[in-house]
């Protein structure tokens, strides 16, 4: 739907910024949930879908960044 998850450009909003400083721990994944279901991010309003696949995306994103850390580093040293 054109408009609803627009918010998830930066360009036209900071909503992503509420991950700027996210961490996974495998400890809390439950805490990688929408506000609104008890937990600690913020949704777009009329975009539930696309707020549930962004932060899914992020914390995807660290628990491979965590999973690999050590070979993605070393890789960037050599570059």
């Amino acid at each position: 739907t054109p408009d609803l998850g627009d918010k998830i450009e930066r360009s036209k909003s900071n909503w992503l910024d509420q991950f700027r400083y996210a961490a996974f721990d495998e400890t809390q994944k439950n805490r990688w949930q929408l506000h609104s279901e008890g937990s600690a991010f913020d949704g777009i309003t009329g975009a539930t879908v696309t707020s549930r696949a962004a932060i899914k995306a992020v914390q995807q994103g660290l628990e491979y960044f965590a999973m690999h850390r050590d070979e993605l580093l070393e890789k960037n040293r050599h570059e």
